[in-house]
């Protein structure tokens, strides 16, 4: 959504949605892993019990009470059901509150929890190529802080809209289109 409302990214268009994807899909699916692995092994501590891990949690009620035997025992205490799953820092944010009526109201095709395929690359093979041998002397694709990816972002923009104008590409749902954006 911060790409959307202030880098230029344009989720309609192919050759952003293909950048998007080339630069940051392996980095998040690592961020992603690591994080499952540390939630999936961190401690628990319950009163009276050992402390346990989700994971040891999980086997042992597998163990105990079957592969079904876990839906007994599912209960979760919700304060206030109508405030469940409310990302708070998202809400108060009224840019992104913004945004996402104006998403609702334009009837997203592509909610993001939907799953698609990911786009062909816009570029030629050697095209790609320049594009990370020109990315590689600028920044770090690789790091895990989001100011930084939001850089890389911008960067890789700019670069492709050079390789697009040097190599004569059609404009049409390029690099080039979105709102303020310039030549």
């Amino acid at each position: 959504m911060d790409l959307e409302l202030n880098h230029d990214f344009v989720r309609d268009y192919h050759a952003h949605t293909w950048l998007l994807h080339w630069l940051f899909l392996d980095s998040l699916n690592d961020d992603i892993q690591e994080w499952a692995e540390a939630w999936n092994h961190h401690r628990i501590s319950r009163r009276g019990q050992a402390d346990r891990s989700p994971r040891d949690l999980f086997v042992f009620s597998v163990i105990e009470d079957g592969v079904r035997g876990m839906a007994r025992h599912v209960s979760e205490d919700v304060v206030d059901p109508a405030t469940y799953g409310i990302d708070w820092e998202v809400f108060e944010d009224s840019a992104m509150r913004t945004h996402l009526a104006q998403a609702e109201e334009e009837g997203d095709e592509n909610p993001p929890d939907e799953e698609y395929e990911v786009p062909n690359p816009p570029f030629t093979d050697d095209m790609v190529n320049e594009l990370q041998e020109r990315l590689n002397g600028a920044v770090d694709r690789l790091t895990r802080n989001m100011t930084v990816r939001r850089h890389v972002w911008t960067i890789a923009l700019h670069i492709c809209r050079d390789l697009e104008l040097a190599n004569g590409l059609d404009r049409c749902n390029s690099f080039h289109m979105g709102a303020g954006m310039s030549n």
